[in-house]
């Protein structure tokens, strides 16, 4: 009789399945960090994924949001001004988000500086005073060039790794990031690409590549305070709130909204690279935007940024907020 029930249960279950099933894609990237945390309704197409969740209504923004960037980045390709862009658009404590080319990779290069700052304010926090420790800078050719820098490091001077930093996430300045690196020791830097699954190739950084996407959920820690202290998470921010390049994210918002932005720059034979990802701190809707691109010409890059962000607050200072549930 058992066997019998069985058999009998195999071929009802198999219809089941048949009428249920519906094929697709079951993997599904969700965001950790995200506040609300009701189930999420995914609209994903090929290079593109769009996430936005029920409680609060904010599809007609992210359709808008979706909207703006796929046709501006179709305008700049174009227009020849990029030969790639991947976008990242979050409006942060919200759990909405939409990405353009998610599936794209590129060379970060100073983006990855602010890991170097975490290092330190990580082992600031282990062994406090190290901020602090003075150093005496002496020229030398290990640094690598910039096309963005205003100024450099002064010979003999006496600078401590709290100013370092500060030129370092500022300035973005490579002989800054060559003596913090080289005085904390690799392993402690390698041990934040690991704790952020960032798989650096020693030795030949040009192998180095990551989407926009991962880059952001680095920055956005910072933001919310869950990798380092409250207190180095706030100072962290600040010098990025006093990022010397200005003519990305910055360009396409207007003066006086607070922006805290790291940018990073590629040169080599095949392609040139400009990428600028930070957050706006926009009255009570503050957002994250992160856009990396490939091209020949890094102003003509640099515009396509400022564009991207303009657009993108253009819609969200124009959006009308959904109303309060009523009781």
């Amino acid at each position: 009789p058992k066997i019998s029930i069985l058999w009998l249960a195999l071929p009802i279950g198999l219809l089941v399945v048949t009428f249920l099933w519906k094929p697709g894609n079951n993997t599904i990237a969700v965001n950790p960090d995200s506040v609300n945390k009701t189930k999420p309704s995914v609209d994903s197409t090929k290079g593109e994924s769009y996430i936005t969740h029920k409680k609060e209504d904010y599809r007609p923004l992210m359709h808008d949001i979706r909207e703006a960037i796929r046709n501006t980045v179709k305008d700049e390709l174009r227009n020849g001004d990029a030969t790639e862009v991947s976008v990242n658009f979050e409006l942060l404590d919200k759990g909405v988000s939409y990405t353009y080319g998610y599936t794209d990779w590129f060379w970060p290069a100073s983006l990855l500086k602010i890991t170097t700052l975490m290092a330190y304010l990580k082992e600031e926090e282990r062994s406090p005073g190290l901020l602090a420790k003075k150093i005496t800078y002496h020229r030398s050719n290990l640094g690598y060039g910039q096309n963005f820098v205003k100024d450099s490091l002064t010979e003999g001077q006496q600078y401590t790794n709290s100013q370092l930093l500060e030129r370092l996430i500022v300035n973005s300045d490579n002989q800054a990031c060559f003596i913090l690196e080289k005085n904390i020791g690799q392993e402690k830097i390698d041990q934040v690409y690991k704790e952020f699954t960032v798989d650096v190739a020693r030795g030949n950084k040009n192998q180095d590549f990551m989407p926009v996407t991962q880059y952001m959920q680095i920055l956005k820690t910072l933001y919310n305070a869950t990798y380092v202290s409250r207190k180095n998470s706030e100072y962290a921010m600040e010098l990025l709130t006093r990022s010397d390049f200005d003519y990305g994210i910055k360009a396409g918002i207007p003066q006086g909204i607070k922006v805290a932005n790291k940018f990073g720059e590629k040169a080599d034979k095949y392609d040139n690279q400009l990428h600028d990802c930070g957050i706006v701190y926009y009255e009570n809707e503050p957002y994250m935007v992160g856009v990396m691109t490939k091209g020949k010409d890094y102003n003509k890059m640099a515009q396509t940024i400022q564009r991207i962000s303009a657009n993108i607050f253009e819609i969200v200072k124009a959006f009308e907020k959904p109303a309060a549930p009523t009781q």
